[in-house]
């Protein structure tokens, strides 16, 4: 699951992460925040759980803004969350080679093209959120979305 978050303070932007360079899928990429969903575990309490510790940050009015199939790598689901974030500063925690969980070694509220580059190099959320953002979804969480 990825997850595109904005906040009222930077409009037409949203917080995209930097992968590290050892990320063995799409090293030093910009993306969107993302996570699997643990078994027995709802999409709600995934999304909560990569905030909290992929970047010490609450967010609140989600929407479910699309989702996708990739083959690449073994078929998997990718559903694409939209928020609010409820401050618009990110606490990243310490990446390092050889961590369980892909954690981002930078952030920054940039606008959707930042995410060309990462859906040209095949990532599923860059590839899921531009096209949900050029097909002008609307304004379905009350925020100023691109």
């Amino acid at each position: 699951m990825a997850i595109a978050l904005f906040h009222p303070a930077h409009p037409g932007r949203l917080l995209t992460v930097l992968r590290p360079p050892w990320d063995p899928h799409l090293p030093g990429i910009w993306g969107l925040p993302a996570t699997g969903i643990a078994p027995g575990e709802t999409p709600e309490e995934a999304l909560h759980r990569c905030l909290r510790i992929k970047l010490g940050l609450p967010a609140r009015r989600w929407a479910l803004l699309g989702e996708g199939w990739q083959e690449e790598g073994g078929p998997h689901r990718m559903l694409l969350y939209g928020g609010e974030a409820e401050r618009d500063v990110c606490s990243l925690p310490p990446a390092h080679p050889g961590d369980p969980i892909t954690l981002y070694v930078a952030w920054r509220w940039a606008t959707p093209e930042a995410l060309e580059e990462g859906a040209r190099r095949g990532s599923l959320c860059c590839r899921l959120f531009l096209a949900w953002s050029a097909g002008r979804h609307g304004d379905s969480l009350g925020l100023d979305t691109p």
